[in-house]
């Protein structure tokens, strides 16, 4: 793979935190990323670990971005950073977002999980300390397809770009 040359590169990758700090988004550096594969068969249950540093000195509510296999089902997300753990649960999305919404707003650590389409995921993260490591892992099944005989296990890490059509309202 080619290295990353250009912004609108970088601008798929998956797998960042990103934040707005001074009117300007920025990139949580990553530290570490790791990922699992537990192969049985046509499945694949994986874990994908990744640590993540606030390198700003005010707290942040910012965003995980992850691209996911388009047949794949997240089962299991923690968040961990400092002494806080966030075990992710599932509720309606309106229930999600008031809890979400309401330790934001008490400046505790929280997130929510949010599916854009079938294989992109944006998790909101609120209250990230300056200078603490994140760490998120994400554990998810999917199958391994069968090609030429073989079995074959992509694990996206990059998010193509995708047509958005404009939506022109007609002039009155």
């Amino acid at each position: 793979m080619a290295p990353l040359s250009a912004s609108a590169d970088i601008e798929r990758l998956g797998g960042r935190i990103e934040a707005e700090y001074w009117d300007e988004i920025i990139t949580f550096p990553t530290l570490k990323s790791a990922i699992k594969a537990d192969i049985k068969g046509d499945l694949a249950t994986v874990t994908l670990t990744q640590t993540f540093l606030n390198p700003t000195d005010a707290p942040l509510h910012a965003r995980y971005l992850f691209p996911l296999n388009k047949d794949a089902a997240v089962f299991a997300m923690t968040m961990k950073t400092g002494d806080t753990v966030i075990t992710a649960k599932s509720r309606t999305k309106e229930r999600a977002r008031r809890e979400y919404n309401r330790a934001k707003k008490s400046g505790r650590n929280a997130a929510l999980l949010e599916q854009h389409r079938p294989n992109m995921f944006t998790q909101k993260v609120a209250n990230l300390m300056p200078g603490q490591p994140i760490e998120v892992m994400l554990k998810y099944v999917q199958t391994v397809p069968k090609i030429d005989g073989a079995y074959n296990l992509v694990v996206p890490l990059v998010v193509g770009p995708r047509f958005t059509p404009r939506v022109v309202t007609p002039a009155k």
